[in-house]
């Protein structure tokens, strides 16, 4: 039998279960199949669906099926479709060539198209209708919460919302972030400068220094990594690397240059600024149930690096507090 090739075309904006069934489809039907990715400069406006993004959500889907190759194409100086077929065309041309068995598309009104300006065998039409995986990009990028099951992993990682819960030592911070987790079922980061204190420095707050904010830091931001990829909708983190700083700064004497990069690169929707108007308990960590109560400085932090509007002040008791961060959250995702 002969080796026979075929290839696609599409936005991928975002990627979803519909595209990933047309991919299957069509690499069930011929031996070799080029996914063709256009993208256009004045196409969308929204960040999350740059041209990088859109190709590793593909390469990443499809990265262990070696018979399934991810290329793009620029189409920002040709007309917008449903004009300029043959300068099109001679892009996908130019990019991987003519000669191929088969084209597979879900638009029936592309098929003339197709057989005009391309050196084919036959144009396979895949779930015409959406019959078979009833979704397409524009019902995605229009309400992303309502088809979170159609995203794949690697799209559902830039439509995440994002919580963190901050405040001083003894207000409930890690308590909050596990029943926030638990209550949206999702995932959640740990305080990762206690767990350091507790394995690598044997309990005792005392022995951090000045080099270790900068692997606190580091590890937590992993961490944080590793939870969007399984989170649902919202994912919940306790404290970040402006509260790391923060900490440097009091013990330190300064800012750690390391951690500050850690604060550019972390991102959220929301921060959860529990109020130190609760009982200390003092658990063996916990420095000075005076000074480090101070919210001060901790909060004019946060407020320089995400702005007054993305924060939630919580006080009250700890029911208080859980039911005013859950109404809180509800309101973002």
């Amino acid at each position: 039998m002969s080796h026979t090739k075929g290839w696609l075309t599409g936005k991928f904006a975002p990627l979803h279960a519909g595209h990933i069934n047309l991919i299957q489809q069509a690499a069930t039907q011929c031996d070799e199949l080029t996914v063709v990715m256009s993208h256009s400069a004045k196409r969308f406006d929204d960040p999350k669906l740059e041209l990088k993004n859109r190709l590793i959500w593909l390469r990443q889907a499809f990265r262990d099926l070696p018979h399934i190759k991810v290329v793009w194409i620029d189409e920002t100086d040709i007309p917008e479709y449903p004009n300029g077929w043959a300068e099109w065309a001679q892009l996908v041309k130019n990019k991987i060539g003519d000669d191929f068995d088969y084209v597979f598309t879900s638009e029936l009104n592309d098929i003339g198209g197709y057989h005009q300006h391309f050196n084919i065998k036959m144009v396979k039409v895949i779930d015409a209708g959406r019959l078979m995986v009833p979704i397409s990009g524009t019902e995605i990028r229009n309400n992303p919460k309502k088809h979170w099951g159609m995203m794949t992993s690697g799209v559902r990682q830039q439509y995440l919302k994002k919580v963190c819960i901050c405040g001083q030592e003894s207000t409930g911070k890690s308590t909050l972030t596990k029943y926030l987790a638990k209550f949206f079922q999702t995932s959640w980061v740990e305080e990762y400068g206690r767990t350091f204190c507790e394995v690598d420095l044997c309990g005792d707050e005392f022995l951090l220094r000045f080099n270790d904010y900068g692997l606190i830091a580091a590890r937590r931001y992993e961490m944080e990594l590793q939870a969007a990829r399984v989170a649902n909708r919202v994912m919940f983190a306790d404290t970040n690397a402006v509260v790391t700083n923060y900490f440097c700064r009091l013990y330190e004497g300064e800012k750690n240059h390391l951690v500050s990069c850690y604060e550019d690169l972390e991102e959220y929707d929301m921060i959860l600024f529990l109020e130190a108007d609760v009982k200390w308990v003092d658990d063996g960590l916990r420095r000075n149930p005076h000074t480090e109560r101070n919210n001060s400085l901790q909060l004019d932090a946060l407020i320089e690096r995400y702005g007054e509007k993305k924060i939630i002040r919580i006080g009250g008791n700890y029911h208080q507090r859980m039911m005013t961060a859950i109404a809180a959250v509800q309101e973002i995702i």
